[in-house]
């Protein structure tokens, strides 16, 4: 039997990237209404800018060309956790290191949907091009399909449900009575719990950044969630 190996990564926003990869504002999309005033004009495009902006910073983590890969955690079976820190270059090689010395394990993560999208592996994939960084052959195939060994849990337990449906990790691991179980290395805690401490994935970039013992406790507990999913679904 293979062993099963779950992981789990964090982005950050990038500013540069923001501005070097978002479509330019287009003034001309500001709807302006009967405003003829020159000044209400201009006051009103800036604020429009402004905030077109601040929504592509604000979901700039969740766009392998928009953001760069903070940490990638990976745990295999009966072992503690790997977390992985530093450049991103050094977290994608290492990465690929391990992977490359347990091919034929089965990496499981938690997407949250049953879509084509897959927010690990795309941002990995894509970060590592970006980096240099090799992609071991067969990773991807020619006609773009990713390595079976890569197994994505949010699509089994979406299994039969409409196309696209989303549930989350931390709610599936609620609905299947997780939360509280111990799967060795540690015991699961809610993404509400977790918010109580002070850690969210929202923020666990600042967090690494403060040198924060608490990004450690939420990329550790994000990857129990996902051992403790695993254990139930395959």
């Amino acid at each position: 039997m293979n062993t099963t190996i779950v992981m789990d990564i964090e982005t950050r926003p990038d500013v540069a990237l923001v501005a070097k990869n978002t479509k330019a504002f287009d003034p001309d999309s500001v709807k302006l209404g009967n405003t003829k005033d020159p000044d209400k004009v201009d006051a009103k495009i800036a604020q429009a800018e402004a905030k077109y902006w601040e929504d592509a910073y604000g979901k700039a983590a969740l766009d392998p060309h928009t953001s760069t890969i903070c940490a990638i955690g990976y745990q295999l079976e009966d072992e503690d956790p790997v977390l992985l820190y530093g450049t991103e270059k050094s977290i994608l090689e290492r990465f690929w290191d391990t992977f490359e010395e347990h091919s034929s394990s089965m990496w499981c993560y938690y997407t949250g949907n049953n879509g084509k999208g897959s927010f690990d592996m795309r941002h990995i994939l894509v970060r590592s091009w970006v980096n240099k960084v090799r992609v071991p052959w067969g990773v991807v195939s020619q006609s773009g399909y990713i390595s079976a060994a890569f197994v994505d849990l949010a699509m089994i337990y979406l299994a039969g449900s409409d196309f696209n449906t989303f549930c989350g990790l931390d709610r599936c691991a609620k609905v299947l009575g997780l939360h509280g179980e111990d799967v060795g290395f540690a015991t699961v805690m809610s993404k509400e719990d977790l918010k109580e401490l002070g850690a969210s994935g929202a923020c666990f970039h600042e967090l690494l950044d403060a040198g924060s013992e608490l990004a450690d406790t939420y990329l550790i507990n994000d990857l129990a969630l996902t051992r403790a999913v695993a254990g139930r679904l395959v």
